[in-house]
């Protein structure tokens, strides 16, 4: 299955690692790390709306994409 996190773009469900709230951690040290740390892996799809980050594993590389969909949105259309 696939899920739809915004601005047509689609994921695997079964690449998925978490789904996060920007709000509850954009200044948290570990998502400061992990955004240094994806760098050209990571995706900002949230015409400047960050809401929700998704982490996935993609290929054996770690993938990240910033979606201005809310987190709740997200998780009820992974169900």
């Amino acid at each position: 299955m696939y899920l739809h996190i915004g601005k047509n773009c689609v994921i695997k469900n079964n690449s998925i690692i978490g789904i996060f709230s920007i709000d509850s951690i954009e200044n948290t040290k570990e998502y400061k790390d992990l955004l240094e740390n994806l760098d050209n892996n990571m995706n900002d799809i949230s015409e400047g709306q960050r809401k929700t980050f998704i982490l996935t594993k993609e290929k054996g590389f770690l993938c990240g994409y910033i979606s201005n969909i809310g987190i709740n949105t997200i998780k009820k259309r992974k169900m």
